[in-house]
């Protein structure tokens, strides 16, 4: 049997996963936030490693390879897959919780303005986020003539109005954002938790050993 390897995400999807595999009677021990290790344990299915990761890193550790089957959010997805089209990695399924909205915001001061406005009031327009690929993305689309993409790691929005003029992130509720002073100019992703695999792995190992209790459970 080829070894099989789990991506599994830290922090707030960390639950869900969990869920999801206490439902499909998954034999995994060990997937908690206390798990300084970090290596959950696979139990009775032969060659399956599992490890827990940044969510962040798991597009990027499936997509290369590294590991065979992932969970993340659509936004690290496509994050990753903006500036690496081409890449191994292949939504399997989504899975319809975990959704968050990603929006274009500015500083309060500036309620009312579109998008073509700020191009004619900003010489250079300075994007911070978590999702730089993303902002450049979208400030290519939107033909912006100069501009700087600033990555951060956390919370952006302390940055408008002195050091950006945009902010670029993922929030639940869009109501939210007004209590960080923040006035959304445009949605460009809407977002929800996956699963991933390596296509090649998908091509040419044999992961059912692991998918099929996912599949049994509905997931």
């Amino acid at each position: 049997m080829d070894e099989i390897a789990l991506c599994l995400p830290k922090g707030e999807n960390l639950d869900r996963v969990a869920s999801f595999f206490n439902e499909a009677a998954f034999p995994i021990e060990g997937y908690t936030a206390d798990n300084r290790t970090y290596r959950p344990v696979v139990k009775g299915l032969g060659q399956v490693r599992a490890k827990i990761f940044v969510e962040k890193d798991v597009a990027i550790q499936v997509a290369v390879g590294n590991y065979s089957v992932g969970f993340c959010g659509l936004e690290w997805i496509e994050e990753y897959r903006t500036k690496f089209p081409n890449s191994g990695l292949r939504i399997l399924r989504r899975l319809g919780t975990g959704r968050k909205t990603i929006y274009v915001c500015c500083h309060k001061s500036l309620e009312g303005i579109t998008i073509e406005e700020i191009k004619q009031k900003y010489p250079i327009i300075r994007m911070v986020s978590e999702f730089p690929n993303l902002c450049e993305h979208f400030a290519i689309t939107n033909r912006f003539r100069r501009f700087k993409v600033f990555s951060a790691w956390g919370g952006v929005e302390p940055y408008v109005p002195e050091h950006a003029e945009l902010v670029v992130l993922a929030v639940k509720e869009k109501e939210s954002l007004a209590v960080h002073d923040l006035v959304p100019l445009e949605s460009i992703l809407e977002t929800e938790l996956c699963m991933v695999v390596n296509q090649k792995a998908y091509e040419t190992t044999d992961l059912s050993p692991v998918l099929s209790y996912l599949t049994y459970a509905g997931i």
